[in-house]
């Protein structure tokens, strides 16, 4: 079976969901395409999905300690996504952007901030962030 997700890495249940989604990978369950997209703001609904995902939340699940406060600084992922599907890499940065801004708490609001967490692609040598 193969499943298409659609999330937005500013969301907290997509962060859980991208958890899921590399279990059922993992397990062979099922095959995970993801889809970025940006919902916009989140900051009124912030206390009611914080509420939605500790319910949610299964035993093996992180969730994020504190508030994401800002959360929306965080617009820079979804435009690299988009080009680490043509070279490959997009399950693994779909992975570093939510543990970078969840578990990390970094800003990732420009495509220079993102560059950093880009994993190195096939037959490319990684990507140096210095300047």
């Amino acid at each position: 079976m193969n499943v298409v997700v659609y999330g937005d890495f500013n969301c907290l249940l997509c962060y859980l969901a991208s958890q899921r989604a590399d279990h059922l990978v993992g397990t062979g369950a099922a095959g995970i395409e993801w889809r970025a997209v940006e919902r916009g703001t989140a900051s009124a609904r912030w206390e009611q999905e914080v509420a939605q995902a500790e319910a949610l939340a299964l035993p093996a699940e992180r969730l994020p300690g504190r508030s994401s406060a800002g959360a929306e600084q965080h617009r820079g992922g979804g435009g690299a996504y988009a080009e680490a599907i043509t070279d490959g890499i997009q399950d693994e940065l779909r992975r570093r952007l939510f543990d970078a801004i969840w578990a990390r708490r970094q800003n990732l609001s420009s495509a220079y901030d993102v560059r950093g967490w880009l994993p190195p692609s096939p037959g490319r040598p990684p990507r140096s962030t210095s300047t």
